[in-house]
């Protein structure tokens, strides 16, 4: 760990040499911004059953959230407000930072940091009604984020090298038991420690190493990451990373190895993924490899209008261990025609799933999860 904070240290100093110079300020300035989404689905099923589906893609009420910024060549903050399963409140990522030298950053509260995160496979079905088991964002790597807890980070990123080192702790110093450990505070803060680096070569891509504690999890062991982003090939955009588990004996796999990627040709966006996770003895099934993958496509017909669609696949080990309790494996399909507008958009689509059912718009409560489920939803959002 001491070779790897050294590494770090040296990464940011020669980032700091390199863009001393500053250049001309930028002035403050304050913003508001909006987005929303809601769906219903007039049309969906319940076993043998039919009912309609209503709120979002991962939940049951419609979202509005708002987050306001301010931002300068020195130091800035933002808020994220949420009216959401019909309450409101501070929700997400809240951030105050200093930025006292040219590309370093210096962030309290709870920030978000999504300089390294991939989100390969949040296409298609993910963005409308969302199965049960179902990969999207965090794909690969993940966002840095303390969860519920004050973080501290420091990061810099210029000049195509990107270095950060945070630390979390609870809410009023609690231990950590909510993530599965009651231990004492050093190795509490030892164990939370996140850091990580990423280089992007120009003309290739961008070759990116974290370590995440257990506060970004949610989890009593974390993560060590490593990926690979292409870029190399012009319209095709991929990345293969590896995660590893902190610690084999708490975590329910040893190694997850996914693959992401989109090309696109001519009006044609083609996106798939694919991710191998060989699970151990912590897992309920004992040691197998799980298998999940998945593909499709978007396509501008034009005036505004545009398809999309996705097939998803899970077997019955990856079903499970995202949270399908059929005991068997998961097959998705999905077709959509969408409609953009000045601030939004709005379309209408097709879901099929052979088990599981599904986790978004309230059609997850009270269903057989060994019998295929559909819906036929309506979504809209909005963005200011």
């Amino acid at each position: 760990m001491k070779r790897t904070l050294v590494v770090l240290a040296l990464l940011l100093a020669v980032g700091i040499t390199l863009t001393f110079a500053d250049d001309a300020a930028k002035p403050a300035g304050i913003t508001i911004g909006s987005w929303a989404r809601s769906i219903y689905a007039p049309l969906a099923s319940r076993d043998s059953d039919m009912v309609p589906g209503m709120g979002v893609s991962w939940g049951n009420a419609t979202r509005v959230g708002y987050v306001i910024k301010a931002d300068s060549d020195t130091a800035g903050f933002y808020l994220t407000l949420c009216a959401d399963a019909h309450s409101f409140g501070v929700t997400d990522d809240i951030s105050v930072y200093v930025k006292p030298l040219p590309g370093l950053k210096v962030a309290g509260g709870s920030p978000y940091d999504d300089t390294l995160r991939n989100n390969g496979a949040a296409f298609g079905s993910w963005n409308w009604v969302r199965a049960n088991a179902i990969y999207g964002e965090d794909f690969g790597f993940d966002r840095v984020n303390g969860s519920n807890c004050e973080v501290a980070e420091v990061s810099y990123n210029a000049n195509g090298i990107f270095v950060y080192f945070e630390q979390s702790r609870p809410k009023g110093n609690v231990s950590f038991t909510k993530y599965g450990e009651s231990v004492d505070s050093a190795t509490d803060a030892m164990n939370n420690i996140a850091f990580g680096a990423g280089y992007t070569i120009a003309g290739m891509g961008q070759i990116k190493a974290q370590k995440l504690g257990y506060a970004s999890t949610g989890s009593n062991y974390g993560l060590y990451e490593i990926g690979f982003n292409v870029s190399a090939v012009p319209n095709l955009s991929a990345e293969a990373d590896i995660k590893l588990p902190t610690d084999n004996k708490k975590s329910p796999a040893d190694m997850q190895i996914p693959v992401s990627g989109s090309y696109k040709v001519d009006k044609a966006t083609i996106n798939a993924f694919a991710v191998a996770t060989m699970l151990n003895d912590q897992s309920p099934t004992g040691k197998k490899t799980a298998i999940g993958a998945g593909g499709g496509v978007d396509y501008d017909i034009g005036d505004g209008l545009g398809f999309t669609s996705d097939l998803r696949y899970n077997d019955k080990y990856d079903a499970a261990i995202k949270g399908n309790a059929s005991g068997k494996a998961q097959v998705e399909f999905f077709v959509g025609v969408n409609k953009s507008l000045a601030v939004g958009q709005i379309g209408v689509g097709f879901e099929y799933v052979t088990t599981g059912g599904f986790g978004g718009a309230d059609l997850g409560t009270g269903i057989d999860a060994t019998k295929a489920q559909w819906c036929v939803p309506i979504k809209w959002e909005v963005s200011f």
